[in-house]
């Protein structure tokens, strides 16, 4: 009864003295410290959730976006990636993995992993950047955007890593590809 006392009186104290303190205008610091939220990814089942958190690095210098995933229902987020750069998170239509891009190895590459958060597998190797993966509708293939010499371009990678392509030359900036049933 003591501590259910206490929980009260201190929620009550810290209530009153928020209220007293005057607003002040935001801070570099505090714009600094805002996180993003965005790239929202639901899984086939509709059970989970990915997403990106983008947020400032100030030791490093730099901005991080990471991977988290959180329970449709609600619950705990669960940090799915550590990378410093990991965007663009799509399900594989069974559900079991996630292809994403990653700037793992200094460019945008694409990458699969296994939901459970092992067997991360680096699936392209290009010297500029390889964006917005988009799985096939069979599981079996990875379309995403290249960044070319002349422009951005549509290539398709085998889930596995095999037999990347060019499915189309350079003009499709903005562009992500969809794959039809």
């Amino acid at each position: 009864m003591k501590n259910l006392l206490f929980a009260c009186l201190l929620s009550v104290f810290l209530c009153l003295s928020i209220q007293g303190q005057a607003p002040r205008p935001m801070t570099f610091d505090d714009i600094m410290a805002l996180k993003t939220v965005a790239n929202t990814a639901i899984s086939p089942d509709g059970k989970f959730i990915a997403y990106t958190v983008s947020y400032a690095d100030m030791k490093e210098n730099e901005r991080r976006t990471e991977i988290w995933m959180v329970a449709a229902n609600g619950g705990q987020a669960r940090r799915f990636t550590y990378g410093k750069n990991d965007t663009a998170p799509q399900w594989s239509p069974d559900g079991t993995r996630i292809a994403f891009a990653s700037q793992a190895s200094g460019n945008l590459d694409i990458y699969i992993m296994e939901t459970s958060g092992s067997q991360r597998r680096r699936l392209t190797y290009h010297s500029r950047n390889s964006l917005s993966p988009s799985w096939s509708p069979d599981g079996m293939y990875i379309a995403f955007v290249f960044e070319g010499f002349n422009g951005y371009e549509i290539h398709v990678v085998g889930a596995d890593g095999s037999g990347e392509r060019r499915i189309s030359y350079a003009g499709v900036a903005g562009s992500t590809p969809l794959w039809l049933p």
